[in-house]
């Protein structure tokens, strides 16, 4: 019995001891990690690029769109903007008129885009900015050149494109320097090619112009076709057919006055000139002249390397980075350099001083140059003849800075 006892409290020794064992383990033990939560990623920065999407300039629309999303790609590669928001494009379609333009921005915007980037023409892009500018909105446009555009600017306003009055006097001048005598000018009539003849009579009309016109022809707006115009064109045998045309105009413009053997020259719209649109005119384009503001040259770095970098992305070959999807290249940029300085885009008036000051090398070789109109300025133009389906004879076409101002800056 008295061993018996004993054992008791020995036994309830060895068990306290124990349990304060595994106290002292429990205490000692690394405490449970707390899971760290992912960091939820910014939101995307939406831009509404706004180009056609159907009709005859379609495969215009659609470089264009290859080009700002090619901007957006980089600058996502870069990091994005405003502190990692990665940039998403939204494609809308611009119509050819005032009314699908105007649903179209309207569509973005309720979509979310905080940017607008987009239009060819004045019809569709004049309904935009004025709602744009209604609204706050920063807006780009990359191809549209009436300078009511500039007449209509705001804050939050930038033309990368070109203002047409520009290059426009510019073309007149050429033509007089290329010795045309008579001139019947061909184009559809949208508000841009209304405008243009505006601003080539500007120089024709002078006392000492040797240029006389004989003929307006107007082609209706998003037509395909303009056989009977462009033989109307050719029955006055002028020197020179100055086209205001584009998409598959061109190649009724060039098929139907080679067709009907008409001997002078003829020209077609600007950056337009799509390889698809070599190819399909063929040897009706021989002979043809053509206004570039960016061509594909090599032996310049910055070039070479958007070139590169865009048939990388789109191999197809009728994907051509001509000069208005490299204005959509450029006008991606610029805006976005802009409002990435500015912070944002909700103070309108430090966004447009940001975009004045962008430091970036366009894929011309030159610094941008903006200028306080917000229209960057481009003072050579490129002429070029083609030639069985090459360029020839590509020559510079000075543009003068004061006609980038309406009126003229002196």
């Amino acid at each position: 019995m008295k061993n018996k006892r004993l054992l008791a409290p020995v036994g309830s020794i060895f068990v306290a001891l124990v349990l304060a064992t595994l106290s002292l383990m429990a205490a000692c033990a690394a405490p449970t990690p707390t899971p760290t939560p992912t960091p939820t990623p910014p939101p995307p920065f939406k831009v509404g690029n706004i180009y056609y999407q159907t009709g005859p300039c379609a495969q215009i629309g659609k470089c264009q769109f290859a080009c700002a999303a090619l901007a957006a790609k980089e600058i996502n590669e870069r990091g994005g903007i405003l502190g990692g928001r990665m940039i998403e494009i939204h494609q809308y379609d611009e119509g050819y008129s005032a009314e699908e333009s105007l649903a179209s921005v309207k569509k973005a915007v309720a979509d979310g885009c905080e940017l607008i980037v987009g239009y060819n023409d004045s019809t569709t892009a004049l309904p935009a900015q004025a709602y744009c500018r209604e609204k706050g909105i920063v807006l780009t446009t990359t191809g549209a050149g009436t300078k009511l555009l500039t007449e209509g600017s705001y804050p939050g306003y930038f033309r990368s494109g070109f203002m047409c009055r520009a290059s426009d006097r510019a073309r007149a001048r050429w033509v007089e320097a290329m010795g045309y005598k008579t001139v019947v000018y061909l184009a559809p009539d949208s508000k841009y090619c209304i405008d243009a003849l505006e601003d080539y009579r500007s120089i024709w009309d002078e006392p000492d112009s040797p240029v006389k016109l004989l003929k307006v022809i107007w082609i209706p707006y998003g037509a395909a076709d303009c056989k009977l115009e462009a033989t109307a064109a050719a029955s006055y045998n002028p020197d020179f057919i100055f086209g205001n045309t584009w998409g598959d105009l061109m190649v009724s413009q060039g098929k139907t006055l080679q067709e009907i053997g008409y001997k002078g020259s003829w020209t077609v719209c600007y950056s337009f000139m799509l390889d698809y649109v070599v190819r399909a005119l063929g040897d009706a384009g021989n002979g043809s002249w053509h206004c570039f503001n960016w061509m594909y040259d090599s032996s310049v770095p910055e070039s070479k390397r958007f070139w590169e970098a865009f048939k990388k992305e789109y191999p197809d070959p009728d994907m051509e980075p001509t000069g208005f999807p490299e204005s959509a290249y450029e006008g991606m940029w610029i805006t976005l350099l802009a409002v990435d300085a500015a912070g944002g885009v909700g103070d309108l008036l430090k966004y447009d001083q940001c975009l004045k000051a962008v430091d970036w090398m366009t894929p011309r070789g030159v610094k941008a140059y903006i200028l306080d109109n917000r229209e960057l300025c481009q003072p050579n133009w490129l002429n070029a003849e083609l030639m069985d389906g090459k360029w020839i004879n590509i020559t510079p076409m000075p543009v003068l800075e004061e006609d980038f101002y309406w009126p003229p800056k002196k």
